[in-house]
C-alpha cells in the first residue's frame, strides 16, 4: 500500500509541475495519468517519464482537435507502456515496438511473402493450376495483415479487461473477423478479373524470387525496429 501511494504522489508531482493537462479532454487527461502511472510502476524514472510525456501530450492535444482520441492515437496505455518494458525472455532486447503502423507492415510482408512462396511453388508443380495475378496477392495480403492485427488487438484487450462485458463487447472480435473475412473474398473475387496488364500472372520462378526478397525486407525491418509480430503469444485471462 505505500508503494502504491508513494507512486500516486509522484504522478501528481509529475503531472502537475510539469504539464499543463487543462488542454486535454477528461478522456485523454485519464489516458495520460495512466500512461504515466504504468511507466513509473514499470520501473522508469521521474525523468524518463516526463520525457516520454513532453512527447506524446503535443500529438495527443494535436489528435484530439481533429477527433482522434488518445486511445486511437497511441493505442491502449498497456500497449503503449508495454513498448517501453524490457522483456524478460531477451534481457538484450531493451526495447519492442508495438507501434499499430509496423505491426501492420510487419503482417502485410509476412502474408504476401507466405502466398508468393506458396504460389511459385505450386506453378512450378502445376502448370495448368488457376492462380491469382500479383495486385491480387498485394491487395489480399493487405487485408489478412490488417486482420492479423486486429486479432492481436482483440486477445491483449481481452487479457487486460477482467470485468464482465456486454454481448456487444464480447462479439465484436468476431463481428470484425467476418467483415475482414467478407473483404478478403470480395478482393480476391473482384480483382481476378482485371487485365493483366494491372493485375500480372507471373512464373512460378519470379514468384518464389519475390516472395524470398520480400520475406529478407521484412526480416531486416523487423530487426530495425523491434517489430513485435502480431503473431505473438499474448497473455491469457485467469
Amino acid at each position: 500500500m505505500e508503494n502504491e501511494k508513494e507512486t500516486v504522489v509522484e504522478i501528481t508531482e509529475i503531472e502537475s509541475h510539469d504539464f499543463d493537462l487543462s488542454a486535454l479532454t477528461a478522456k485523454n487527461s485519464d489516458y495520460v495519468h495512466s500512461v504515466t502511472r504504468g511507466l513509473l510502476l514499470a520501473g522508469k524514472s521521474d525523468e524518463e517519464v516526463k520525457t516520454i510525456l513532453a512527447d506524446i501530450i503535443p500529438q495527443i492535444v494535436a489528435a484530439q482537435k481533429t477527433g482522434v482520441t488518445a486511445r486511437n492515437l497511441l493505442g491502449t496505455p498497456t500497449e503503449f507502456i508495454e513498448g517501453y518494458k524490457p522483456k524478460e525472455a531477451d534481457k538484450n532486447q531493451k526495447y519492442t515496438n508495438t507501434d499499430p503502423k509496423l505491426m501492420i507492415l510487419d503482417s502485410i510482408l509476412l502474408l504476401f511473402s507466405l502466398l508468393a512462396g506458396l504460389y511459385g511453388i505450386m506453378m512450378e508443380f502445376n502448370k495448368t493450376g488457376v492462380y491469382y495475378g500479383l495486385t491480387t496477392l498485394i491487395l489480399s495480403s493487405i487485408v489478412g495483415g490488417l486482420a492479423l492485427y486486429q486479432v492481436y488487438r482483440n486477445q491483449l484487450e481481452a487479457a487486460q479487461k477482467k470485468e464482465k462485458q456486454s454481448f456487444w463487447k464480447r462479439s465484436r472480435p468476431t463481428l470484425f473477423l467476418i467483415l475482414y473475412m467478407l473483404a478478403w473474398v470480395v478482393v480476391t473475387s473482384v480483382t481476378a478479373f482485371l487485365p493483366a496488364v494491372i493485375n500480372p500472372l507471373l512464373n512460378g520462378v519470379t514468384m518464389i524470387i519475390l516472395a524470398v526478397l520480400v520475406f529478407g525486407g521484412r526480416y531486416l525491418l523487423k530487426r530495425r525496429f523491434k517489430i513485435v509480430s502480431a503473431m505473438t503469444a499474448r497473455p491469457r485471462t485467469r
